[in-house]
Formats: structure tokens, sequence, C-alpha cells
């Protein structure tokens, strides 16, 4: 089976993030880095950082779709004084 790099990062976290959003929809991929990250957690040489999200040939069309909705979906916003209500409420129930 043929396979095709169909996204490309610096940040382990998006790859990961990537990952499960493809496993989710029962997309296989593989996750390859030309260094261990874990032994080498701050690199600042991206060369050495790049980290590609791999998947098989058919499957390349769903996970381009599937990464760039993931990609363009807007941050979550987070009003404040909403969450320190609820962190309020929350202790005075205990």
């Amino acid at each position: 089976m043929e396979t095709v790099v169909v996204h490309t990062t610096y940040d382990d976290m998006e790859a990961e993030m990537i990952r499960n959003l493809l496993d989710e929809n029962d997309i296989q991929c593989q996750v390859v880095s030309e260094i261990t990250h874990a032994v080498f957690p701050l690199v600042h040489d991206h060369r050495l950082a790049k980290i590609r999200i791999i998947v098989g040939e058919q499957e390349v069309q769903r996970a381009e779709e599937i990464i760039t909705g993931f990609l363009n979906s807007p941050e979550p916003s987070f009003d404040e004084d909403e969450l320190l209500e609820n962190d309020d409420s929350d202790q005075d129930s205990a």
C-alpha cells in the first residue's frame, strides 16, 4: 500500500490531536519525526523537529478534509466571568 504525507507540523500537540482525530474517523495514520521529541523536547531547529502525518493513499482526500476542518475551526472562546461564576457555585455545593 502506498502512503502519502497529508500534513506537516512542528508541534507535537497538534500532531497528536490530528492523530486522534483521524483515529476517531477510522483512518489509520503514522506520525513520523526525524528525531525523538521525548529525548530532545526543546529542539529549536525546525528542520530537525518536523513531524509528518502519513495515511494510505485511499484515505488521502478524507484525511485532508478532516485535517483542514480541524485546523480552520475557530478556537473555543470562554467567558472568564462565566467560568468564575461556575467555579464559585461548584465550591458552594461542596
